[in-house]
């Protein structure tokens, strides 16, 4: 009896020193990440943004978590998926808790005009179709005021900044879901998430309609591929078209899943899957038109097991947009052109210069995209190897770069066309570096854990390259707050670049917001000036012309510390242009100082 306890002893601490190994290396990397969270310096801010400022703790911590993973994950025992899972929740907040710990506010500028659409309805407990498009697709914003009343939160200031992290952490729950569908092989799985991870550094996971939808659109998949897909399609052009695409015969693939449905639960699919499509379609405009163009390839591929739910999809969308097509035409226009190149184009800035971070950054954005995308091919033709045509996630990898053919969605539609191929390409990414063979544990974790490490090298600036202009501080939100509620209705305020955080208030709808509200883009449109050798003198005159040729019951002119950082970056105006034009307006007779706080300054036109 003392025999058998003292064994059962030896054997729970054995289990526990080895528990104890297994997670120190990830214990290591949060102690190292928390510890660097204090000696980052937000106002170090240099050509690469955040990645000026982070110490070289952050770095190691990342890297010690990107390897430890893929050690647990080609243990010799069996990896504990709940080990697994931490891992990627920690990745998570490694790159997007970060900055919502070392910053006061959300990021990026666009974000709060959201905060004005959500507010409105939480005040008026209504929509304002006239107002914006916001307001004709407000699924988001009305599921976002629910939030706020039910949690007791009075503005989305309070919990947008963290946002990043949800989504992302929601993203990892449906991946999850998504990638078993497609594969009963768990380390694919895996090596298909912290790919997704690792190479999502499109910046859509914000306070944001395309946040939510993408949650949405990645439960539908995952819910259509398990009851109402075929993973092996036989009708259709597949027929045709797999004809060319050889296979080896003496192979086959050992983790196809096989998932039954009759015809009930196929019923009870389709309406649910109509149901979540409804709210993703009164939820955003182009993202039930991405979707839809993915069902229709499965459908033509005979992949669909009920040809039905295309049908319905499309009906859904087409019904909802019948009524909003004439506000789509009147402001927008339908489609912006069919040439894919064009529209491929970021259009945002038209600027004759960028500094040179911004030059890097871009590059990185690229070179990660080209490795997914490479990996991806490499993965389908390996797995043609042994045995098996990934027809569905290939069909479903290729099929956003249709949105490209009309549309360039204000300069985004290359964004979009990534954001929707990943998880798709990440799936066909991992099965090109898992190993197969019976190596030992170094060499297959090494030979996994590399390219997603360059992943990670590629994100970071990519993602954090920007962070002068993302930044948004707390006196800018203070100033555009202090607008909305002390202006009088039917004013209008003005900007030099549109990095300011406008329209976060629910009576946003009662002031005046021109089309092109800042100045730079103004002249650059008009061409009344060269915009990379304008003096503050010039500058002056323009903003003079254009303020008075707008109608408005007051005029004001809102210069802050983020315009100035958006012009560095992106090279819109000449060196200082916006502290010297600041200088000149505090001294003209025709302006007064309406507010002034550390980080922004509003003057109003006083003739």
């Amino acid at each position: 009896m003392a025999i058998s306890t003292a064994l059962n002893k030896a054997v729970k601490q054995s289990n526990m020193k080895q528990g104890l190994r297994r997670v120190a290396i990830l214990v290591l990397a949060i102690g190292l990440w928390i510890g660097s969270l204090a000696r980052i310096d937000t106002e170090a801010l240099g050509e690469l943004g955040l990645i000026n400022a982070l110490p070289i703790t952050y770095f190691v911590a990342i890297g010690l978590l990107i390897v430890s993973f893929f050690i647990e994950l080609f243990s010799p025992r069996r990896a504990s998926q709940k080990l697994l899972a931490a891992h990627l929740i920690t990745l998570v907040f490694f790159l997007h808790g970060t900055a919502p710990l070392i910053f006061p506010e959300a990021r990026y500028a666009w974000t709060y005009k959201h905060f004005g659409v959500t507010e409105h309805i939480d005040w008026f407990g209504t929509v304002s179709p006239t107002s914006d498009i916001y307001q004709n697709w407000p699924g988001f914003f009305a599921f976002s005021s629910w939030f706020e009343r039910v949690g007791g939160i009075s503005n989305p200031r309070d919990y947008a900044a963290w946002a990043q992290v949800f989504f992302n952490l929601i993203y990892m729950l449906e991946l999850a879901f998504v990638f078993r569908m497609l594969t009963t092989n768990k380390q694919v799985m895996w090596i298909a998430m912290i790919i997704f991870g690792c190479a999502s550094w499109v910046g859509q996971d914000y306070f944001a309609p395309q946040a939510f939808v993408y949650v949405i659109v990645l439960a539908l998949y995952g819910l259509i591929l398990r009851w109402l897909v075929r993973l092996e399609p036989k009708m259709g052009l597949s027929r045709f078209v797999l004809r060319f695409v050889p296979v080896r015969s003496d192979r086959t693939p050992e983790d196809l899943p096989v998932w039954h449905a009759n015809r009930v639960q196929r019923g009870w699919a389709v309406a649910g899957t109509a149901l979540m499509f409804f709210v993703l379609t009164f939820s955003h405009q182009l993202t039930p038109y991405m979707m839809l163009s993915g069902l229709a390839l499965l459908t033509l591929f005979g992949a669909m097991a009920n040809r039905m739910v295309l049908v319905i999809f499309a009906a859904i969308a087409f019904f909802y947009l019948l009524p909003h097509l004439t506000f789509i035409i009147d402001h927008y226009g339908l489609l912006s052109g069919f040439d894919p190149l064009a529209n491929a184009k970021n259009q945002t800035v038209q600027a004759a210069r960028n500094s040179g971070g911004h030059v890097f950054v871009a590059m990185c954005a690229r070179y990660l995209s080209f490795l997914v995308w490479l990996l991806a091919i490499a993965g389908a033709i390996r797995r043609l190897f042994y045995g098996r045509r990934e027809l569905v996630a290939v069909l479903l990898m290729v099929c956003p770069l249709v949105i490209m053919m009309g549309q360039s969605y204000g300069g985004e539609a290359i964004y979009r066309v990534y954001l929707f191929s990943l998880p798709w390409a990440a799936y066909l990414a991992a099965q090109a570096i898992v190993p197969l063979g019976k190596n030992r544990i170094a060499l297959r974790s090494l030979r996994t854990a590399v390219p997603v490490l360059a992943m990670t090298a590629l994100i970071l600036p990519t993602y954090f390259g920007l962070e002068r202009v993302s930044q948004i501080r707390t006196g800018e939100v203070d100033a555009a707050e202090y607008f909305y509620a002390n202006a009088r209705p039917g004013s209008v305020m003005l900007g030099i670049e549109p990095n300011f955080p406008a329209k976060l208030a629910g009576n946003y709808d009662q002031f005046q917001h021109p089309g092109a509200g800042d100045l730079s883009g103004f002249a650059r449109q008009g061409r009344t000036v060269d915009m990379n050798t304008v003096t503050p003198e010039q500058l002056q005159t323009i903003l003079e012309g254009m303020i008075e040729a707008t109608p408005a019951v007051d005029k004001y002119v809102a210069l802050s510390k983020s315009q100035t950082a958006y012009s560095k970056v992106f090279g819109t105006l000449p060196p200082n242009s916006v502290p010297n034009l600041a200088a000149r307006l505090a001294k003209a007779p025709k302006w007064k100082v309406w507010l002034h706080n550390n980080d922004a300054v509003i003057y109003e036109y006083v003739p």
